[in-house]
């Protein structure tokens, strides 16, 4: 397109009335100002004047599309809310998706929204996206399971990563049944090695983020390093480190108090996700403001 546009109007516009010449893709292509104003509206017209045909408007521009994507996250009416909570690895992503894909359009994955698993390495090989980003791709999904009668979600904290749950979410998160998802140890680590060490650039990423979690745990000070451990391939026990200094510890403080109607094993992720949802099954819905 800089190629095209340098030259002038007139070049770009013999260029693209070329027969040879055809639209990137056939969806919509949208373009927009800050609220829709002249230079968008004067893209769309050019780009419809040589045969564009898809290039569309988005009326009002940014700022109007950011009020409805915040006007329906808080508008949301949640439906019956099941939340899987359970020790760090012990697998709660790995049955969320399975429900996903045993049962399409019964799950909100906020970590898969945010592009973060929620923790001091959560972002390790993955691609943290911004707090609009992250309303976007919630509304975009809730707009999709519209109509479902339950949904299920992960437990988070208020905060995935970087990027604040909406309000509404949230209360439901809070609101929802929740069932406890266990695995013994060897499993919570094999679990964990598949997920952290899955690519290159995850097993690049991940020393200087165990510095930095290092850096809060209350380690023996003569203690191996934990980016040592790893550098020397002892990858089970730094997980078992890890999981017992500093993630159970967390997670069993923030968890204080809380009730769950049933506890699964994960070992079997497979079975773990069919038992979750025949205990939905087994149990009348209820929308979480009934909760």
């Amino acid at each position: 397109m800089s190629r095209l546009v340098a030259p002038g109007l007139e070049t770009l516009s013999a260029e693209l009335m070329q027969p040879s010449w055809s639209p990137p893709h056939s969806q919509p292509v949208v373009f927009h100002c800050w609220r829709g104003g002249l230079r968008s509206r004067s893209v769309v017209h050019f780009l419809r004047s040589v045969g564009c045909e898809r290039a569309t408007l988005l009326e009002g521009g940014w700022k109007a599309y950011r009020s409805e994507v915040s006007s329906e996250l808080d508008g949301w009416t949640a439906p019956s809310i099941v939340v899987l909570r359970g020790l760090t690895g012990v697998g709660k992503t790995l049955v969320l998706r399975e429900i996903e894909r045993l049962r399409p359009g019964s799950t909100l994955d906020l970590e898969a929204c945010a592009g973060h698993r929620s923790s001091l390495l959560g972002m390790v090989g993955l691609e943290p996206v911004s707090q609009k980003l992250f309303e976007t791709r919630l509304a975009e999904r809730l707009r999709a399971v519209a109509g479902a009668p339950f949904l299920v979600l992960e437990g988070e904290s208020r905060k995935v990563g970087s990027r604040i749950v909406p309000q509404g979410v949230w209360r439901a998160l809070c609101e929802g049944t929740n069932l406890e998802l266990v695995a013994p140890d060897a499993a919570r680590v094999e679990f964990l090695l598949a997920d952290y060490l899955s690519s290159e650039r995850a097993r690049m990423e991940l020393p200087a983020q165990l510095e930095q979690v290092e850096a809060r745990m209350a380690r023996p000070k003569d203690a191996e390093a934990l980016v040592d451990m790893y550098a020397r391939g002892a990858h089970e026990e730094l997980v078992l480190e890890l999981l017992e200094r500093y993630y159970d510890p967390l997670y069993r403080h923030s968890e204080k108090g809380k009730l769950y109607a049933a506890r699964i094993d994960t070992t079997d992720v497979a079975r773990a996700a069919r038992a979750v949802l025949a205990w939905i099954e087994g149990h009348p819905a209820r929308s979480s403001s009934q909760a």
